[in-house]
């Protein structure tokens, strides 16, 4: 029985993970450890490991992270935290192999504590790239210190074979997103109404604003959120659902901003986290989603709604037609939400092709995971492209 860890921190990965988890769950040869760690076990973000119950799916370990001090300092020692919370679990449960997705920070600390550890690491969703984020790197790093890949397109496992990963390694199977899409059944309006206990107005906006943890010192945390919220006051037959952001240093200050903001507009509503199923479900009754997340890139895109990708935190990523970029400023913000919103536009969302794959990408994972020799699967060399392929 090989034992496999999957390493979850927050609502974003979980949605993702879900399926690959299931399927993990179900195989005779695996067994399963399932590790929950940062947003999830904080109150503020709506406790969301709760959910992974709704699944069946049981908790091997949660570790820790104090995520209160949102400063770079504070997630500095929040890793630190995460590194001697999940070396004292692994060593405890003796995975033989463990799985994150991503780029987070809290996921950088399962992944250094499992190569200390010995212990083989694979990664969902490497050789992307968010050039408006220190993920950027976080997700390089964690790429490198992994030993199995499995990218979203063709395009991202090119560019992680470009940096120097074994090709027989990393395998495109397409992102686990479309799959949820496919096998999640959506909410009726009355349904999400009843759930989330507000009146859904015809026209809304949904909205995530993550901060962009790499901008200039001169520039506040805020800037673009208010240029955001500007725009929106030539909207105001629209309601706005917002979710809250994320851990990344300024996030707090950003979620503290919107709550003073909803308190004030009837029709602006806040979430600490929708779950999967609404989420979607949300999507799919907008008018168009709004802000910087990358679930505009996949989930939103999928659903075939028009998104507006506000700013540099998604510079870099494979954007579909469907997702239309502007810059941080008002005016910018206002054009692109009337673009978003116009009929030709979503006539073209109904018509885009993705690069994601069929939908079925956690079967091929779990295939992959439950035959693959881990002997000597650590030893990395170094994959050099052939002189031909290089550009001068």
């Amino acid at each position: 029985m090989r034992k496999i860890a999957v390493i979850s921190s927050s609502r974003a990965d979980a949605g993702l993970l879900y399926g690959l988890l299931q399927g993990l769950n179900q195989h005779p040869a695996i067994d399963l450890q399932l590790f929950v760690t940062g947003m999830h076990l904080s109150k503020d973000h709506g406790l969301t490991y709760q959910e992974f119950a709704q699944y069946q799916l049981a908790i091997t370990a949660k570790i820790p992270m104090n995520l209160s001090d949102n400063s770079p300092l504070g997630n500095a020692q929040a890793l630190a935290q995460g590194i001697i919370g999940f070396s004292q679990s692994f060593a405890q449960h003796q995975p033989d192999l463990v799985v994150v997705l991503g780029d987070r920070f809290e996921i950088l600390s399962a992944v250094e504590s499992a190569m200390m550890l010995s212990i083989p690491i694979a990664h969902l969703h490497g050789g992307e790239l968010t050039l408006g984020a220190m993920d950027d790197a976080i997700r390089h790093a964690i790429s490198k210190m992994s030993h199995i890949h499995f990218t979203a397109t063709e395009a991202y496992r090119q560019r992680l074979i470009q940096m120097g990963e074994q090709p027989q390694q990393v395998y495109n199977v397409g992102a686990t997103a479309i799959e949820n899409i496919i096998k999640t059944p959506l909410l009726s309006k009355e349904k999400l109404q009843t759930r989330l206990d507000i009146i859904i107005k015809p026209s809304f906006f949904l909205i995530t604003w993550h901060p962009e943890t790499i901008h200039s010192k001169n520039t506040s945390v805020l800037s673009g959120l208010k240029e955001l919220l500007a725009a929106l006051e030539n909207f105001p037959q629209h309601q706005v659902i917002f979710t809250k952001a994320n851990t990344d240093s300024g996030g707090e200050e950003i979620n503290q901003y919107l709550q003073e903001i909803v308190i004030k507009t009837p029709h602006y509503h806040l979430f600490s986290a929708l779950g999967l199923q609404s989420y979607l479900s949300m999507i799919k009754l907008s008018s168009a989603v709004l802000g910087n997340s990358s679930s505009s890139l996949i989930e939103v895109a999928a659903l075939r709604k028009g998104s507006v990708n506000i700013g540099h935190r998604q510079d870099g990523r494979y954007k579909p037609a469907s997702v239309i970029d502007c810059h941080s400023k008002k005016e910018s913000i206002i054009q692109s939400i009337n673009q978003a919103c116009s009929a030709q536009h979503l006539k073209l969302c109904q018509s885009i092709t993705l690069d994601y794959g069929n939908g079925h990408s956690s079967e091929q994972i779990v295939e992959i995971l439950s035959q693959i020799d881990l002997v000597n699967i650590q030893y990395k060399k170094f994959y050099n492209l052939p002189l031909h392929s290089v550009k001068h």
